[in-house]
């Protein structure tokens, strides 16, 4: 009984503004707001129903609602056609949908809204990422510094954050993972940390050896371990057997890691770079094509108004910007391999 009195006084609210669209927009016109938002609603739903005058209907909406982008983007679709004049038209209205968001203040916060949304969750999904891509490894480097120097146990503690909430949890994982950057990519995360960061486990560039200053009482150049410095430089120390066995064992690992980082590269943007120790670079490509994956989800809880109509032109917009992501960073990555950079 309720829900039947509740549909009653929906409807005898409803169909005065439905019956009479024009005389409530110049009732509206007489109080100074020239926009009559759900009589252009209801005249573009009529637009769709009658596809023969679609366009009449709709320039009817423009001018009780000229503020309104919906009007504008129908209008586009309602102007495709493979002509000239067709395709500068579609062009125009879109650009003047897209300019009318600057004098219609909710639609212009639900862009906004959804925009913001995408920056704060797909940078998290980034880190959650980067952080499980480079947990296996560095936490063997992790387990060798605390075999190594028993007081580096206390880094720990740090987990022990995760007990107040997951946030903390994953900063306290990006802290401990942190340490095992490369320099660059501390001193930009990490600003500030990166002069107390000193003495801790590598791994050599060649065979993938984990050392630390205990292990080796120097670092050597190019910080490779002994067997491979010698292979490289001092020659004279080792026999042919011994230097052919080394130089087996660096190519088995190097082709093991390129393959590896050929077949992640395919799955997303940046995954490559983050698993071969560059993070910087693979947070950008990886944030912004998750940037531009979120978009069209966040755009679809970010309505606007009552009807079905959503932010289509940065939907397709952001899509495009997706793929071209993609494969530029599939590009960078082939050449980065090619030339020995990764």
């Amino acid at each position: 009984m309720k829900k039947l009195f509740s549909l009653i006084f929906l409807c005898l609210f409803l169909i005065p503004v439905l019956s009479s669209g024009e005389d409530l927009y110049e009732e509206q016109l007489n109080k100074g707001i020239r926009n009559s938002e759900p009589y252009a609603y209801v005249l573009i739903k009529q637009s769709k129903a009658d596809t023969a005058h679609a366009k009449e209907i709709l320039r009817k909406a423009l001018r009780y609602s000229p503020d309104l982008p919906a009007v504008y983007f129908e209008l586009s679709k309602a102007s495709l056609s493979f002509s000239t004049d067709g395709i500068f038209e579609v062009v125009d209205y879109m650009l003047q949908g897209i300019s009318a968001y600057q004098r219609n203040f909710w639609w212009s916060f639900t862009m906004v809204g959804s925009l913001y949304m995408s920056v704060i969750i797909s940078f998290i999904i980034s880190v959650i990422i980067i952080i499980f891509i480079r947990l296996s490894s560095d936490l063997r480097l992790l387990s060798h510094d605390i075999e190594e120097v028993r007081t580096k146990t206390l880094l720990l503690l740090v987990l022990a954050f995760a007990l107040t909430g997951p946030i903390f949890l994953i900063g306290g994982l990006l802290f401990i993972l942190g340490l095992y950057l490369k320099k660059r990519d501390r001193i930009v995360l990490f600003y500030g940390v990166d002069r107390r960061i000193k003495h801790w486990a590598y791994r050599c560039k060649r065979c993938g050896t984990i050392l630390c200053n205990k292990c080796e009482k120097h670092i050597l150049w190019g910080r490779m371990c002994m067997q491979c410095y010698r292979s490289l430089v001092k020659l004279d120390e080792l026999d042919a057997k011994e230097r052919v066995s080394r130089l087996l064992t660096v190519y088995e690992y190097q082709k093991q890691r390129r393959d590896m980082i050929k077949i992640i590269s395919y799955i997303l943007p940046g995954l490559a770079q983050i698993y071969a120790g560059d993070v910087l670079y693979g947070l950008l490509f990886l944030w912004t094509f998750l940037f531009f994956l979120c978009i069209p989800v966040m755009n679809s809880l970010f309505l606007t108004e009552t009807f079905s109509f959503s932010h289509l032109w940065l939907n397709w917009s952001s899509l495009i910007l997706l793929i071209a992501v993609y494969f530029l960073s599939n590009i960078i990555t082939r050449r980065r391999l090619d030339k020995g950079w990764l």
